[in-house]
């Protein structure tokens, strides 16, 4: 009989797990505006298949987002092609990379034998609260720009107010400072928007599910399904 080998649980990965309302939102978490972009973790029980994304560090925990799929899911990849003038967001499943898939990326996703995190709570950590919006989008942006890849922006709802989330504004200086403003005179339709686009030569801040227009700058939305547990807004 093989022998059942033990787990040292001080090789698991300390992780804070954060659920998102969409695949979508899952793809977005990730820095897949690349050639080759970072694949997707899976692990199956008898309820469901998990996807995971590994995001940043908060005091040596990482960030897990994640997204179930039906137990039996035998997708290998996750494809996604972002809305322009012309077409619509295209996000899905696939077993096959098809050919001639003009402007689609393929993103792997990788199957795990066995759980390699184990949960672990985060503390309150320092929130700072950025009174104007559009104030904390441009310095994403900027940042964003500075590192050559299209920057993100978390979007949660807490005390029946919305949100954006940033984690860290200046790198690893302040890598467990969380930056927030409130989202106000949110219109219904906006929250079915994934990007906020900024119009730099009019100085013009609004919400999109339009990307492509090279005379706008762009920051993607993540919808979190419930919101970071460390954190508590005034």
């Amino acid at each position: 009989m093989k022998k059942e080998t033990k787990i040292n649980n001080d090789n698991l990965i300390p992780a804070c797990f954060v659920p998102l309302y969409t695949l979508e939102d899952l793809v977005k978490s990730i820095q897949f505006y690349t050639s080759a972009p970072k694949p997707i973790l899976a692990l199956r029980d008898k309820s469901k298949r998990r996807l995971f994304v590994l995001g940043s560090k908060v005091h040596n925990v990482r960030l897990v987002f994640f997204f179930d799929l039906d137990p039996n899911d035998q997708s290998k990849y996750i494809y996604y092609k972002s809305a322009d003038a012309i077409s619509d967001e295209v996000v899905g499943l696939s077993s096959s990379i098809e050919k001639n898939s003009n402007n689609v990326q393929y993103i792997t996703i990788v199957e795990l034998s066995r759980n390699i995190f184990k949960e672990k709570k985060i503390p309150p950590i320092l929130s700072v609260k950025i009174e104007d919006s559009n104030s904390l989008i441009k310095a994403l942006i900027a940042k964003s720009i500075d590192a050559d890849t299209l920057g993100k922006v978390y979007r949660l709802k807490e005390n029946n107010k919305y949100f954006i989330v940033a984690l860290s504004l200046l790198g690893s200086d302040d890598s467990n400072i969380l930056y927030y403003s409130e989202l106000k005179d949110l219109k219904a339709e906006d929250l079915k928007k994934g990007f906020i686009k900024y119009d730099y030569t009019n100085d013009i801040v609004e919400q999109t599910d339009k990307v492509g227009d090279t005379s706008f700058l762009y920051l993607r939305i993540v919808d979190l399904k419930e919101g970071f547990s460390f954190f508590k807004p005034e």
